[in-house]
């Protein structure tokens, strides 16, 4: 059995019309809709997906998870089946309605929200279950985990450990771990973080002189593999991850805790230190650098622990052949 890792960027601009008539994620638009393509094929086996996001606190909502762009300001596209818009629900509250979605569905914080649309735009129908981990102004003071659902890993769950604590490998999180779980036969994880949003006069926050380098350690990190990318974000930090808005630091630390023991990496063959708006080439990540935030694309297939393996590609783009 094989696990898919496919990760997002952590922007609102993936969402179609979110910039109006510009479109300056485009390209990264269409690199996720086809890496999450390849997961439609694996709705045949069962299984579900999990979708690891950056939020204001720590949930985890188990499918059905509707999505919610109204603390954006956004209305949901055509693409995806809920029509209309709600503010996400905080940690603790109670969903807001969603017209179309399912009864009892939760909603989920923006992040988490646009991966979800873009899922139904590459047509993957497998249940979605969604955690949220608080982004690091928020993050809880003390270890003790965040109440949530009480579910039990001995029937099935993936423990998934968070923490500020630097990691000492792909499935060691570290000793100060938050404890989430997410039930069943996990088939894929949909991993949503960006790299430091300090670039240039377009950037959210200030232009820092340090984003490029730690931007390039962590795209080479992403195109090797997972014991690549955890020595990246040791190397990093949390504290210097926070003073980058690096907002996938906690989810990749997350989505490494999941992998299998022993994960090898596997050099990618190409340089992937992309300049702003280019795209990378095969089997490096679709990297390019919007309103001032590095993103990336790129898909890992994790095959099972007889014969375990990582193979991080670029997601095929839909003019190019398979």
């Amino acid at each position: 059995m094989s696990l898919a890792v496919v990760f997002l960027p952590d922007t609102a601009l993936l969402v179609p019309g979110a910039a109006g008539r510009a479109d300056p994620a485009a390209g990264l638009r269409d690199a996720a809709v086809a890496a999450l393509a390849d997961l439609a094929g694996a709705d045949a086996r069962g299984g579900r997906v999990l979708v690891v996001a950056p939020a204001r606190g720590d949930r985890f909502l188990p499918h059905p998870v509707a999505p919610g762009l109204g603390a954006a300001g956004l209305l949901l596209p055509d693409v995806a089946p809920a029509v209309g818009s709600a503010p996400a629900a905080g940690a603790g509250s109670a969903p807001a309605a969603v017209p179309g979605a399912e009864p009892g569905a939760a909603i989920a914080d923006v992040p988490a929200s646009a991966a979800l649309v873009l899922l139904r735009a590459a047509r993957v129908t497998a249940p979605v279950d969604v955690l949220e981990i608080a982004r690091p102004a928020a993050a809880p003071a003390t270890d003790a985990p965040p109440s949530g659902p009480d579910l039990d890993p001995a029937a099935g769950a993936h423990a998934v450990p968070v923490a500020d604590a630097p990691p000492t490998g792909p499935t060691d999180p570290g000793p100060a771990a938050v404890a989430h779980a997410a039930p069943g036969d996990l088939r894929a994880l949909v991993v949503v973080g960006s790299l430091s949003a300090r670039h240039g006069p377009d950037a959210p926050l200030a232009d820092d002189p340090r984003a490029p380098d730690a931007d390039a350690a962590l795209l080479a990190a992403l195109a090797e593999g997972p014991a690549a990318l955890a020595r990246a974000l040791d190397d990093l930090g949390p504290a210097a991850a926070r003073d980058l808005a690096v907002s996938g630091w906690a989810p990749w630390r997350a989505a490494l805790a999941l992998l299998p023991a022993g994960t090898p990496d596997v050099t990618a063959t190409t340089d992937v230190t992309a300049t702003p708006g280019a795209a990378a080439t095969p089997r490096t990540p679709h990297a390019e650098v919007v309103a001032g935030a590095q993103h990336a694309v790129v898909a890992w297939r994790v095959t099972g622990p007889d014969d375990t393996d990582v193979h991080p590609h670029a997601p095929h783009h839909p003019e190019e052949p398979r």
